[in-house]
């Protein structure tokens, strides 16, 4: 079988783009189910829930927690957004892609309407935070009333872990989107640029063309002429 390196790229993209994200989750998700099964004092013993409603309390208080550490993550993701957009980097590249957009879709761009705006940042961004507020209060609440070392510890390291790792990643939104956009829309704007010349070139070449064509056709046009009038 022919190996073909395009196979699979967009799940190697994904993966490479919220790999920090998964391992929040999954670390966290550790943290809190597998911590507090191992005591409250170190003893090595486990202590399981024995009831049903000790284990579906459990398991949403961990659910729970894991969830917003993931949201704290993703805060400090889009926060690294908003740190550079004053930036020099961030203005040409944002400038260069709308003449990009525009020169690749061939129409003009159309300005966005502001209540419209509006109403989606009231229920995407109202949605997330009280979603985020819903789980901190829905996971913080129930480890109240199963609080032991254990689960201080194990959320406190998934905190402890979602801030860090969103910091680290801020950093990389942050280079992303100045240097790492800018390379991104000069390298689209050279590549049309190129794409134009060669179309240009191409309708040059088709217009020498049609006129060496047109030539030769009246060259051709008078020899046949000439020898009309040599015949007669």
């Amino acid at each position: 079988m022919i190996y073909n390196k395009e196979r699979g790229k967009k799940t190697r993209e994904f993966i490479s783009n919220t790999k920090n994200a998964i391992a929040v989750f999954i670390l966290s998700a550790i943290a809190m189910f597998l911590v507090p099964l191992l005591g409250s004092y170190a003893t090595g013993t486990s202590q399981f829930p024995t009831t049903v409603a000790e284990w579906i309390l459990y398991f949403t208080c961990a659910i729970a927690v894991s969830i917003c550490s993931l949201m704290i993550y993703l805060a400090l993701h889009n926060q690294g957004k908003l740190n550079v957009k004053d930036e020099e980097e961030y203005l040409r590249a944002k400038e260069l892609h709308l003449k990009n957009f525009e020169r690749m879709n061939g129409k003009e761009l159309i300005p966005v309407d502001p209540f419209k705006w509006e109403k989606k940042q009231k229920t995407m961004k109202g949605i997330f935070q009280t979603l985020g507020i819903f789980f901190g209060l829905l996971g913080f609440g129930l480890g109240v009333l199963c609080w032991n070392n254990s689960q201080f510890i194990s959320s406190t390291f998934s905190i402890v872990l979602s801030i860090g790792f969103g910091l680290v990643h801020m950093g990389d939104v942050e280079r992303m989107f100045t240097e790492g956009w800018l390379e991104w829309e000069m390298y689209v704007d050279k590549k049309l640029n190129e794409e134009e010349k060669r179309k240009q070139a191409e309708i040059e070449l088709l217009k020498q063309e049609s006129v060496n064509n047109t030539l030769n056709a009246k060259k051709l046009e008078n020899d046949i002429n000439n020898s009309i009038k040599e015949v007669n």
